[in-house]
């Protein structure tokens, strides 16, 4: 059955696009590119037209395609046969899975999602060492046999729970439901979706004093090598996941989603106390795209209280630099950044007064 898309949103969709096809057709791109400009929308709708191709629904598929043909500009048998990319790809399937309303059938998909996914990021990942004392920045998949330390005297860590991402994609479906987040896209849902989970899955927010007593008791009770390594559920809401185990979660997450992520490790960061030449070790993020670059600190989310300074919320750490501060990082160098912590007055966020943060590369 041919879809009826009103005028109105056949303009829209137009407005949209407009702007990547004729850049396409300036520059000759291939028609993946002026895929890339598709809405979200629309990226979902020819997923599903393909699906319903591969299962033989020829006819229906040709009408729905010819519509769709119209709208966007591109034609039909490209848009059944063109690759889009992996990134658009995964968020738009993510989208379908997580607004599925039936639970049955949700709970399923989620099953066989991350079960295929992680399967093509495991084989394409090779085990290794990553340590804070080493210091590094790793890009990509963290493979389930990778060994990370906080020290080199205590037992290695595993990202190796496919729970995790269960965890994940079941805070992108509550904030699909929210009536606040309903009509954003899974991309401008992912940061705040990735802190909240991250808080749920380890059972603290924001780390904080008594999380890193619980993170050295346990670890002093894991120095013996006869012990073997630690799996990532054992920090399942204990409260004791500091920056480490935070940030390779968050690696993966990032990397589960499609996006271009860096684990950074390093010796080099003033969080703290910015203005005191006391350098101290903590790992983060850098997240890229076309857009630039975006640090992102899982540990050390932005803090919002209310009125009267109760705690209201939390919302993620994240810092734009430049193409030069990012490759500064990589040499090994520091970056100034500034952190707002918010109030919430009952009607928006008022930023508080910024403080300085310094994130360094491994030195």
């Amino acid at each position: 059955m041919t879809p009826n898309f009103e005028q109105e949103q056949q303009s829209s969709f137009r407005e949209k696009i407009q702007g990547g096809l004729e850049l396409a057709q300036r520059y000759g791109q291939k028609a993946a590119e002026t895929i890339r400009q598709l809405p979200a929308e629309m990226l979902s709708r020819i997923r599903l037209l393909r699906q319903k191709a591969e299962e033989g629904h020829g006819e229906e598929v040709l009408a729905e395609m010819q519509t769709v043909e119209g709208i966007t500009g591109v034609k039909k048998d490209v848009l059944l046969e063109e690759e889009i990319p992996q990134k658009d790809r995964l968020l738009t399937e993510v989208e379908s899975i997580v607004t599925e309303t039936n639970d049955v059938k949700r709970r399923a998909e989620v099953d066989r999602f991350v079960e295929r996914r992680l399967e093509e990021l495991t084989e394409s990942s090779q085990p290794t060492s990553l340590s804070l004392v080493d210091e590094s920045v790793y890009k990509g998949f963290i493979h389930p046999e990778t060994k990370i330390r906080r020290s080199l005297f205590v037992d290695a860590v595993r990202v190796d729970d496919p729970e995790l991402y269960k965890v994940f994609l079941e805070s992108l479906r509550q904030f699909k439901e929210d009536p606040t987040w309903k009509g954003k896209s899974i991309s401008e849902i992912t940061q705040y979706a990735l802190t909240r989970t991250l808080g749920e899955y380890f059972g603290n927010d924001c780390s904080n004093k008594d999380t890193e007593l619980r993170n050295r008791k346990f670890y002093a009770e894991h120095i013996d090598e006869e012990s073997g390594d630690i799996s990532i559920s054992e920090f399942r809401g204990k409260n004791r996941g500091g920056c480490v185990e935070k940030a390779a979660v968050a690696q993966n997450l990032l990397t589960f989603m499609g996006y271009d992520s860096e684990l950074v490790m390093s010796s080099n960061n003033r969080l703290n106390s910015p203005d005191v030449n006391d350098d101290n070790g903590h790992a983060y993020n850098i997240i890229s795209s076309d857009k630039g670059h975006l640090i992102y600190d899982p540990t050390n989310p932005v803090i919002v209280r209310d009125t009267e300074d109760l705690l209201y919320t939390y919302l993620p750490s994240i810092y734009p630099i430049s193409e030069v501060q990012h490759q500064n990082l990589v040499r090994g160098e520091q970056v100034e950044v500034s952190h707002n912590d918010l109030t919430w007055d009952g009607n928006a966020y008022q930023k508080q007064e910024s403080k300085k943060r310094i994130y360094g590369g491994p030195k």
